[in-house]
């Protein structure tokens, strides 16, 4: 059955980004600003907030899973 890429690419996003932390190459604490143009539809809770919204690394993640946002996956994949 077919499925949006963003959807099958967060485990690996996840499981990169925390080996970038072991690595000491990404800062999870670090922060990111949210633009217009980087917010997403379908599910997540970052779409709902206003641009300009500075969470971190570790932040994106966590919404990225729990919520399978796809703002943070978006703006991840570019960090």
């Amino acid at each position: 059955e077919p499925m949006h890429a963003m959807s099958v690419i967060k485990l690996a996003l996840l499981a990169k980004a925390y080996e970038m932390a072991e690595k000491g190459v990404l800062d999870l604490d670090a922060r990111v600003v949210l633009k217009s143009s980087d917010l997403r539809g379908g599910s997540g809770i970052f779409q709902y907030h206003a641009p300009g919204l500075n969470p971190t690394i570790r932040d994106l993640l966590i919404q990225m899973v729990i919520t399978s946002d796809n703002t943070a996956t978006r703006k991840l994949y570019a960090v």
